[in-house]
Parts: structure tokens; C-alpha cells; sequence
């Protein structure tokens, strides 16, 4: 059978600057030509310097992230016990984390308006209706399901302290139609500024997001625009300065896997900057 076309995806960046706001694209076009005096590898270093002040600031908290997930995981290391002490676990986490889970998603599937928009009387009261039956539809569980996403979040937030990021996005389903989707970031797999306060995702210098991307996908968006030069990228490792706290053998762990990839199927270290550029 052949795929039908993809029609609703920017197919550059052109394109995708059409269906921005204005303002948007006025304050993108007045970065990008300040941006234009500086070379790649200064933008480069930058971001690398960025990600190691936070890994290094935080390094405590992190370490106690993965220590924590670990006894969620029921991994524990028996060695310094003597014979005749016992190596059983008496309680078990991850079942508490569970009916955890379990009791937020069933408090907001249980009440019907569990999120309100309200605005100033005449149109904006008008408008904030209209929008609040609007996200009531996007956010269901026929489409971002956002009571089982936020559960999930918060079993995170319930073992290490730290929920995982929530960021809204839209894919496109095979009919074409545009979908509300939440993806799931754990917290090791963010860097956010030392500087930025608890409670406020938009304080702080930067937050930097990365992940592990499979070349293949990274060229498919390389001919949409999104991405460039994807075939000078050297295959990432720890050699940026990263001390292997996200490695692919490490993520995979964490996910009680084994880690392994076929010779075809390559990986490169993405990251996502958002922030002040100096």
C-alpha cells in the first residue's frame, strides 16, 4: 500500500515561519542576525559549557535521583552484609508507586472538571467557554489522555522527587488530523540553569533538554528543515564533557533493559537549548 503524502508537516522552514505569529517571526529574524557574527563552534562550546555548570551544580541531586530510582527499581546491593543477615526487601516500593499512580489518575478521571479557564466579562468570558470545551476535547483519553500522562509524571515526582517534564506538542495521526500529545522527559535528561527557581519552568538563564536520536530520524528531519549537517555529526559519546550520567547503556538500565543496537542503526546525542545565547 502506498503512504499517502504528509500535507500537514512544514516542509521548511520557510514554510513554517508562514504560520507564525508575527511577533514571533520578527524576534526570530532579529536573533538569527545577531546570531549570524558568531561561528558554529562558538554556539557550540557555549551549549557544552551550559550543560556542564548544571550537571556539576547539581551533581548531588542527580546522584541522589539515581539512587532513588534504583530502590523504586528494587535494586539493592547486598555485599557489605554478612551470611547469616537476610537480603529480602520487607516493603516494596514500586507496588506503593503504582497505587500511587493509580489514586492521582482516578482523581482527575473521577471529576469532571478538573481544570478551569475563566477571563474578564464580555469577550474574553466568551472566549475562555469556547477554549475550556476546546482543551476538555484535546485533553480526553481519546486523544492526550492527560489524566494517564499527568500520573505518570507524578510517579516520578513520588520516587526521586522530581516529576518528569510534560512538554504539549502536536503529532499527526495516519488520517493526516493534527493530535495534542504530551511527551515524557525524565529529570536527568534535563539541564536546566542553577540559577532558576523552584516551582517556575520559565525562570533561569537556559534549559537544556537531551536525548538519544537514531541518525535515520534525524535525516528524515534534516529534509524538513528542522536540522543540518547531520552526516558531519561524529557519533556522540561521552566525549563532550558528560560524565556518562545519560549514556544509552545507562538509560537502558534505568529502564530495567539491556542495552544493545545493531551495527546499522546509529545514535547521535541531540540537544535542545532554549535560553540566553551569550
Amino acid at each position: 500500500m502506498a503512504a499517502l503524502p504528509d500535507t500537514s508537516k512544514p516542509k521548511t522552514i520557510i514554510e513554517d515561519m508562514m504560520n507564525m505569529d508575527p511577533k514571533e517571526v520578527v524576534e526570530r529574524e532579529t536573533a538569527a542576525e545577531s546570531y549570524l557574527g558568531e561561528t558554529e563552534k562558538h554556539f557550540v562550546s557555549f551549549l557544552d559549557e551550559c550543560q556542564k555548570e548544571s550537571r556539576l551544580a547539581n551533581h548531588d541531586l542527580r546522584e541522589s535521583w539515581e539512587k532513588c530510582w534504583k530502590a523504586y527499581q528494587l535494586e539493592r546491593d547486598y555485599s557489605n552484609k554478612e551470611e547469616w543477615q537476610s537480603k529480602v526487601i520487607t516493603a516494596d516500593p514500586l507496588a506503593i508507586g503504582q497505587q500511587f499512580k493509580a489514586i492521582v489518575r482516578k482523581a482527575l478521571v473521577d471529576t469532571e472538571d478538573y481544570f478551569d479557564i475563566t477571563g474578564e466579562p464580555g469577550t474574553d468570558a466568551l472566549m475562555a467557554d469556547v477554549w475550556k470545551h476546546k482543551m476538555k476535547f484535546l485533553l480526553d483519553n481519546q486523544h492526550a489522555d492527560f489524566p494517564t500522562v499527568f500520573a505518570d509524571a507524578c510517579e516520578m515526582a513520588a520516587v526521586i522527587g522530581t516529576s518528569m517534564e510534560m512538554l504539549p506538542m502536536f503529532d499527526v495521526t495516519p488520517m493526516l488530523r493534527k493530535k495534542l500529545i504530551f511527551k515524557l522527559i525524565e529529570p536527568w535528561k534535563i539541564f536546566r540553569c542553577p540559577d532558576a527557581e523552584p516551582r517556575d519552568p520559565q525562570s533561569g538563564m537556559y534549559w537544556i533538554h537531551e536525548e538519544y536520536i537514531d541518525k535515520w530520524a534525524l535525516k528524515a528531519a534534516e529534509k524538513r528543515g528542522l536540522y543540518a549537517k547531520i552526516d558531519q555529526a561524529a557519533k556522540s559519546g561521552t566525549d563532550s564533557g558528560d560524565d556518562g550520567e545519560n549514556d544509552e547503556e545507562r538509560d537502558a538500565r534505568r529502564r530495567d533493559q539491556v542495552w544493545t543496537r545493531n551495527k546499522f542503526r546509529d545514535s547521535l546525542l541531540v540537544r535542545e537549548y532554549r535560553g540566553v545565547v551569550l
